[in-house]
Formats: structure tokens, sequence, C-alpha cells
């Protein structure tokens, strides 16, 4: 079954999403402050993110949903559009054997707060989101176990702790979680003996690394603009790995990268007779806190303690995003590839984020005792080393 025409819409709008986003992350890990894998790499659910915060516009209100939506290419009343995508990605049990592709929502509410059940029946509705209710006042570590422990069940245990200890704590209200997990056999499996071959890293210096190759038969191949495209397809046809081999600098290749080109390489590509592929085996995981990411992606409000209107989540408090982090994996060898990603908004309440005024003390300074109802003063002094 294929994607409905509004399905085609919602998954240009992810493609959109994906061109922005990636490409802010790989310009941060150029300047090397960005996949937190130590190596550069980078793997992300442009999907996941999506749908966690789809989750949240359904709660969102007036320029705060606006906004969102803006950076997500949907409009301010339309967060349920990546529930919709991910029933139809998910093939509603018409996945073929030798594939697994879940998808999973939930929603984790603190027990003594009143959520409004329009908002509640939206997640349910759109998104079939497990709603849960913890205490996250008076024990915010057996929430985020619950929480994690959700998590490595729906990814198989390849993410385990989404929040690590601090990330959240007794100001937290709700957060909102999308986990996916994939794992598929090549329809044509590589199976000729895997060696050790050269590989030429950014930098130029030349490794050896474990490398499938095998000669493919009727693959789909792809040329544009400085690139060449591979698709690999997974058994049953549905799902396929693209793989762009640029010409030049990967990241020229990146920077040219929107919605268009995203949808250029992931079309159907012609069919060659033979091709003889060399790949290494790679894993590895990626890790990102997105709230800098988003807000200037275009969403600053949803992060704006004075200014963010999740109002159609509750009345009880005022509430505000703060963090939004998602973990992915992925390994690809010579039968198949497996990936998971899980990503978790984390709302607060708002008054939580208030950062303290400073005042410290680290020089030399000037003091007074005093009467405050007369305003004498009784003894005044200045204090140039403490230490004496």
């Amino acid at each position: 079954m294929g994607v409905s025409a509004q399905q085609a819409d919602v998954a240009g709008s992810v493609r959109a999403f994906t061109a922005e986003l990636y490409g802010r992350l790989a310009s941060s890990a150029d300047a090397g402050n960005g996949s937190r894998n130590g190596s550069g790499n980078i793997v992300v659910s442009p999907y996941s993110a999506a749908a966690a915060l789809g989750m949240t516009l359904e709660g969102a209100r007036g320029e705060t949903a606006a906004q969102i939506g803006r950076v997500l290419h949907v409009a301010p009343d339309d967060g349920s559009a990546f529930g919709g995508l991910g029933t139809e990605l998910a093939g509603a049990g018409e996945t073929p054997a030798g594939v697994t592709l879940d998808l999973a929502n939930s929603l984790w509410a603190q027990q003594d707060l009143g959520w409004k059940q329009e908002f509640l029946t939206a997640l349910e509705t759109g998104y079939k989101a497990a709603f849960q209710q913890v205490d996250f006042k008076a024990d915010t570590g057996a929430a985020v176990d619950r929480i994690n422990r959700w998590v490595a069940e729906q990814t198989h245990d390849k993410i385990t702790e989404l929040f690590r200890p601090g990330m959240l704590d007794a100001d937290a209200r709700l957060v909102l979680v999308n986990a996916a997990y994939f794992k598929a056999t090549w329809d044509q499996p590589f199976t000729d003996p895997t060696v050790d071959r050269r590989f030429t890293l950014a930098d130029g210096t030349t490794v050896k690394l474990s490398t499938m190759s095998e000669t493919l038969k009727k693959v789909g191949l792809h040329e544009g603009p400085g690139w060449q495209a591979l698709q690999l397809n997974f058994v049953g046809d549905r799902i396929a790995m693209a793989l762009v081999l640029p010409d030049g600098s990967l990241t020229d290749l990146e920077q040219s990268l929107s919605e268009d080109v995203i949808a250029e390489l992931l079309k159907p590509y012609r069919t060659v007779g033979s091709l003889h592929v060399q790949l290494p085996k790679w894993a590895f995981r990626s890790r990102y806190e997105l709230t800098d990411q988003l807000s200037r992606l275009g969403m600053p409000l949803a992060f704006d303690r004075r200014s963010a209107d999740f109002s159609g989540m509750t009345d009880d408090e005022p509430l505000v995003i703060g963090t939004v982090i998602q973990e992915a994996y992925v390994a690809v060898d010579e039968q198949g590839a497996e990936a998971a990603a899980a990503t978790g908004v984390g709302m607060v309440r708002a008054a939580a984020l208030a950062r303290p005024r400073e005042l410290i003390f680290d020089r030399p300074f000037l003091f007074m005792i005093f009467d405050r109802q007369s305003r004498v003063p009784i003894f005044i002094g200045r204090v140039t080393d403490p230490r004496a």
C-alpha cells in the first residue's frame, strides 16, 4: 500500500525539516560541537523529532504554535500530521518478513495536574500515544526510570538512557516521547569476503576499515551535480537505503541539501544490470540536545519562559519546553541494517526556568552594618583580602 496524497504532503514537510535540521547539525559537528560521539559521524531521525514536536504542537497556542508549525512545515493546527504518517510508514501490520519498523509514542504527565481532555484525546487519536501518570515532584528518579525503560523496550535496548541523571528535575511536568526502531536484511546481502580496505577520512588521513563488497544485480543508480548515489533495497522493496558519494567534499554536498535535493535523492533510480559495490561496515550512535538548533530554526517562543503558550495542555501551570533530546543508533553489516532513535520533549513549569541573578563577591568590596529604620551606619568597612 502506498502513501496517501495527504500523507505525501506531510512527507514533503518531513523532507523540508530534514534539510534544515541536518544542515544545522552538520555545521555544528564541523565546528567540533555537534554529534557528541567524538568522530564527526551523525545519525539523526528527523521523523522521530518531528513526531515528538508534533505532539507538543497539539498543546501549543497562538504564536508559539505558529512558530512550531513553521519549523515543521505544517499548519499550526495540524500537529497530528506526523502521527498519521507514522501509521502509514509502519504499514499497519503489512511490513514484509525480514523487516521490522516499530514507531511508538507516549506522554508522561505529572499526576496531580489537570490535563485538558482535548489535548489527551488528540495525542491518543493522532499518535496512539500511551498516557502515563508519574510524580516528577516527589520522585523524579522513579519517573525518569520508567520513561527510560519504556524507550529501551521500544528500541530493543538500543537506547537505554534517553534521559540521563540531572536532565529532568522536580520542576518537570510533562515528557512527550517518540521512539523508532528499524531492522531489516538486504534484498541482496554482501556475500564476498569482508576485508580491510582503505578509507580516506575528511582530514585526508587514510585508514583501513572492514569493507564489504558485492556485485549487485538490478540495482538503482543515480547521478546529480557533484554526486553519485546508490539505493540498496531491503527485503520486500518497501524500504531502501540511499548512499550518496560526493565527487568533491562532503561539506559541499551537505550545504546543497534542500527539500528538493532530498526528494531527488529518494526518488526511484534508474536500474543498472550489475554494479560492483564496496561499502565499509559501520556502527555508531549520536546524541543531540536540540533546543538551540530548534530555536535558531525559528521557534524560540517555545523555550521562552515569559512568552511560551502551551495553554492547550493544562490551565494549572504555565509550561515551557525545557529540553529536546534525541539519541540515535545505526549499524550496517553484510546482512542488513539496524537503527533506532528516541526523541524526548521535556516540559517544565515556566517559573522553574527563571535563572537567579548572581552577585559573586570575588574581588574587594565595601560593607556597612546599619539600622534599617533610621538608616544610621553603625559600622562601615571594606574587604580587600578575606584571609587576614
